[in-house]
């Protein structure tokens, strides 16, 4: 491993491992199959269910739509912080479950007030429990617009854990987040602690500045 150092102390690790590298194949093609083989799945899942019979024409669709934008972003950005694990699992959880309760209120109150009230509550929650993932709103909205029942938040939790499942797969097989986050940690220890980055390419720069 290689360091180059400038006038500013600026710090770059050159050349990672071959073993920390992603290559285009493994890493591109290999999660956008899974990624269209789970969206399928998904579509099935909803249209063999009867979603739409219970629920109303559309229903299917905008829960559909939710769970395909968090499938890209778990399996395409896996090391983006919307697409981590905890996240994923929480936000839809709590957009399910506030969904529903949004929808008990809409039988009371206006439904556009109760679709305002509903979201407001989410995000606050998404927000001070530190599991942002935006597409998971689109769930409660969907709850609420089409009086989605209880039992729409069982089949949400199945689809949640169907997901995680085959996301942890691809974490195992195809991303090793862990190594290299062990590999980062390794990176940090050897730059005695300073703050990195890694870039596009692979590379970790640490751009703090001192004295020359």
């Amino acid at each position: 491993m290689a360091y180059r150092k400038g006038k500013n102390e600026e710090l770059h690790v050159v050349n990672l491992s071959s073993k920390y590298k992603e290559h285009p194949l493994r890493n591109g093609l290999l999660p956008a199959l899974f990624a269209s083989i789970t969206v399928s799945a998904i579509y099935y899942i909803f249209i063999s269910g009867g979603f739409d019979r219970l629920y109303g024409a559309g229903s299917s669709e905008v829960i559909f739509a939710s769970f395909a934008a968090s499938v890209f972003i778990l399996f395409m950005m896996p090391r983006s912080r919307a697409a981590r694990v905890p996240k994923f699992a929480k936000s839809y959880f709590m957009a399910a479950i506030m969904g529903y309760l949004g929808f008990l209120l809409s039988m009371h109150i206006p439904t556009a007030i109760a679709i305002g009230i509903t979201i407001f509550a989410l995000i606050v929650l998404l927000v001070a429990t530190k599991s942002e993932h935006p597409p998971a709103v689109g769930i409660a909205f969907a709850f609420v617009i089409y009086r989605v029942g209880f039992y729409g938040v069982f089949e949400v939790i199945a689809i949640l854990i169907a997901i995680i499942g085959i996301r942890i797969l691809l974490e195992e097989s195809v991303f090793a987040i862990k190594d290299l986050e062990k590999f980062d940690a390794q990176i940090m220890h050897g730059l005695g602690g300073k703050s990195t980055k890694r870039s596009k390419n692979g590379k970790f720069v640490n751009s703090k500045k001192g004295k020359g």
